[in-house]
């Protein structure tokens, strides 16, 4: 009996330091799904003639999911594994929308409203892309804790300060930076973009 009752707090102890069997399937799908949406963007793009070599610093999220994934593996309430892996996925969807944005945009330009939507998004989300994994995985790296509660402003400021920055980007004149790559301009353009945009990304930077 007592055998039996160490083997079964062995066992226990086992699986409570391990990800459950459903967080080991949404983490590994999770990565594939990324892979899958990256590359169907890469070949959207190469359809509509756009591709450009800067569009494959994408695949760097690949191995950024694949080491959050790894991480939710072996100690699945860390949150700097979910973090590193939803980075990923949303890479992968903006990867996506920008493939998506050059074959409606460019090669047949006959749905502009569908082909903008996905334009926007492929441009609003760089800055969640570009900082998620810095900023707030540096802040609670490697335990998943801030050093302090007082480090607590910092991660709100940080985390306003790149959602602040996404929503300027949505509302900016011209999202594309210069617009040429889909040659749009935005018809939900704000003139205050412009200073919130110095504010937020300011924030992000400090």
């Amino acid at each position: 009996m007592k055998l039996n009752t160490d083997a079964e707090t062995m066992m226990s102890d086992n699986t409570s330091a391990g990800a459950a069997p459903w967080t080991n399937g949404i983490a590994r799908w999770s990565w594939w799904i990324s892979l899958i949406l990256i590359l169907s963007g890469f070949a959207l793009s190469v359809v509509a003639g756009s591709l450009r070599p800067d569009d494959a610093f994408a695949l760097l999220y690949v191995a950024i999911g694949a080491l959050g994934m790894t991480i939710v593996f072996r100690v699945p309430d860390n949150p700097v594994g979910w973090l590193l892996l939803g980075s990923g996925v949303l890479a992968a969807i903006q990867t996506l929308a920008t493939g998506t944005a050059d074959v409606l945009l460019t090669a047949r330009a006959d749905d502009p409203i569908l082909g903008f939507g996905a334009a926007l998004f492929s441009v609003a989300a760089w800055p969640v892309i570009t900082f998620l994994p810095l900023i707030p995985v540096l802040l609670v790296f490697p335990d998943g804790a801030l050093l302090s509660p007082r480090w607590r402003v910092v991660m709100g400021l940080a985390s306003f300060g790149i959602a602040g920055t996404a929503v300027g980007l949505f509302v900016h004149d011209d999202p594309d930076g210069d617009g040429s790559r889909w040659g749009v301009r935005n018809p939900l353009a704000n003139d205050f973009s412009e200073t919130w945009l110095a504010v937020t990304f300011s924030l992000v930077l400090i």
